[in-house]
């Protein structure tokens, strides 16, 4: 239902922007992630992986770190094209893709590093 009004609303949109003589520009559509390592702290307490399909708008699909630290290093797949390892604050990987295609998108500690660690980041598509 909400899928439907959604794609209503879009519709209306293109219309009146076409009837305006202005063009819709679609935006970059992106998903915050977030991990967290408490050094000490019980397992159940981590949150060691994170994951999100999607369906792509864009020609591009990124990861991007950051808030990381105490030699922490996360790895970051795409089932796109993107495999990376990544352990400083703004560091991303990128592959080019077609829009409408789904994607999966996956980050995961391949180091927690030497203290407790919560990096965060985005995954554009």
């Amino acid at each position: 239902m909400r899928k439907t009004i959604v794609r209503a609303m879009m519709a209306v949109m293109v219309c009146c922007s076409m009837l305006a003589g202005s063009f819709l520009t679609v935006n970059a559509a992106s998903a915050g992630w977030s991990l967290r390592y408490l050094k000490g702290a019980p397992t159940s307490e981590n949150v060691m992986s994170w994951s999100k399909g999607a369906t792509t708008v864009q020609t591009t699909t990124t990861m991007r770190v950051n808030n990381i630290s105490h030699g922490a290093e996360v790895f970051v797949y795409t089932d796109n094209g993107i495999s990376a390892f990544l352990s400083s604050n703004g560091a991303s990987a990128s592959t080019q893709t077609r829009k409408g295609i789904s994607v999966l998108g996956y980050v995961n500690f391949s180091n927690c590093g030497s203290g407790s660690n919560s990096p965060s980041g985005t995954f554009s598509y």
